[in-house]
């Protein structure tokens, strides 16, 4: 499926992420695959097998229940697939909100086993909350 690159940049800025509290849902987690390609950018799905117990045949993003022994739930391989390390993928996304989309106010550090998202902070001057 082509993917309008501006119209998901569109999507992105103007969206209003909401929480789910005292929700009796199990927390979950899906990829979703992009695919540059010379004709553009391509969204990828999968098709649920006929054997599974529930959503049966339906067209869907890969993944499914969070586990406590998943090892990570933040993950992201770049072009020639080079995986991006977890870390890495939270602290350019703390620059990106930061620089590009002109958020402030602070970090909160509860998932980073490194000092890398105490630099971040304190090179863009914003306070950095652990928990």
């Amino acid at each position: 499926m082509a993917v309008d690159l501006q119209l998901l940049r569109s999507f992105f800025s103007s969206y209003q992420r909401s929480a789910v509290h005292d929700s009796p849902l199990r927390p979950s987690a899906v990829l979703v695959p992009f695919l540059l390609h010379p004709d553009g950018l391509h969204l990828i799905f999968t098709k649920r097998t006929e054997s599974v117990e529930r959503h049966k045949g339906q067209i869907s993003f890969p993944g499914g229940a969070v586990d406590s022994g998943d090892a990570d739930r933040i993950a992201a391989v770049a072009p020639g697939g080079v995986f991006i390390h977890p870390q890495k993928i939270l602290g350019l996304l703390a620059l990106h909100l930061n620089q590009d989309r002109h958020w402030s106010g602070g970090l909160v550090k509860t998932i980073c086993g490194s000092t890398m998202m105490d630099n971040i902070a304190k090179s863009l001057g914003i306070k950095l909350y652990e928990t």
